[in-house]
């Protein structure tokens, strides 16, 4: 019919094209989140910086913290003495405080405690504590091993305290008269490590006998022990123990350790009384003869006719 108008066939073929084409590129759409990702990396970036700034400049304007000072507390008569300073050198540097320490570590008392608390201190016997005494101490107190004797061994002198315990330092000779401490000569066993034991029952028979004469008033012409005819319980020689004075050739045979004396040999209790009526009677503890012998009588001494430098005569039958 003329008036109807004809509906055409959709055109499959263009529309198809049409879905083909691209869709424009939307270069906004792309530009924008790496340019804000850029932006953000950058502020991060500067904010970091100027922390790392920020914090040289803190560190440069605040003043370094004091150096550490350690304070010895309880500290016993003969180690407050002047002649014994270097001991107190020695055990501040055994302390190991540097520059790079501070009074804010956790750690700081427990790290000093294990410090001096190594054997080759020698000195320490025991740790009682370390304490910080803000702003810029810290106090320790300890048991220290007092030297109460010489052990002579070879051409030197070491020191050892009231149980045998070697103390550090090796000396050249030295005697009882210049440091007012006994040298015990003869021991056979080689000098220990630091802070060990000096072992050999002859050692412990001569600090046995340091402790006895300790205190006593004539302890201060006791020079030396002798210890080298030592034997032990049961053996032939009754002379262990000799006694050197601070006379010229001054002995005094003092016979077994104390409180292992034989049946044929008075006790210690009486030889110390024996050398006090001595004392008190001649200002001598050694009468002022080459050889006194304590051994056998308790209400006096023998002189023997001896040569003290000859092991037999130091023998009795």
């Amino acid at each position: 019919m003329a008036g109807r108008k004809q509906s055409r066939a959709p055109d499959s073929q263009g529309s198809s094209r049409r879905a083909d084409r691209p869709a424009r590129w939307d270069h906004e759409q792309f530009v924008r989140p790496v340019r804000n990702a850029s932006l953000l990396i950058l502020g991060a970036g500067a904010f970091l910086v100027g922390l790392l700034w920020l914090e040289r400049w803190s560190q440069s304007t605040v003043p370094p913290s004091p150096p550490i000072r350690v304070e010895w507390v309880g500290l016993p008569e003969w180690l407050r003495q002047p002649a014994n300073a270097h001991i107190l050198d020695d055990l501040t540097a055994c302390v190991g405080l540097s520059c790079e320490d501070n009074m804010q570590d956790a750690d700081l008392t427990r790290l000093v405690a294990e410090r001096l608390s190594q054997p080759e201190v020698g000195w320490v016997e025991q740790v009682r504590r370390v304490v910080k005494r803000p702003p810029d101490s810290l106090q320790i107190d300890c048991d220290f091993r007092r030297p109460v004797a010489w052990i002579r061994s070879g051409d030197s002198d070491y020191l050892v305290d009231a149980v045998g315990v070697r103390l550090p330092g090796r000396y050249q000779r030295q005697t009882g008269d210049e440091t007012g401490l006994i040298d015990i000569d003869g021991v056979r066993r080689l000098p220990p490590p630091v802070g060990a034991r000096w072992e050999g029952e002859e050692v412990a028979a001569a600090l046995r006998m340091v402790r006895l004469i300790e205190g006593r008033a004539y302890a201060g012409q006791i020079r030396g022990i002798r210890v080298e005819w030592f034997q032990p319980r049961g053996g032939a020689a009754r002379c262990n123990l000799v006694l050197l004075t601070n006379r010229r050739g001054g002995r005094i045979l003092w016979g077994r350790p104390p409180g292992d004396e034989d049946e044929a040999e008075i006790p210690a209790s009486q030889k110390l009384a024996l050398l006090e009526r001595v004392y008190e009677q001649t200002g001598r503890v050694d009468m002022n003869q080459s050889c006194i012998d304590v051994t056998v009588w308790p209400d006096r001494v023998s002189i023997p006719a001896l040569q003290a430098s000859s092991r037999d005569t130091l023998r009795r039958g």
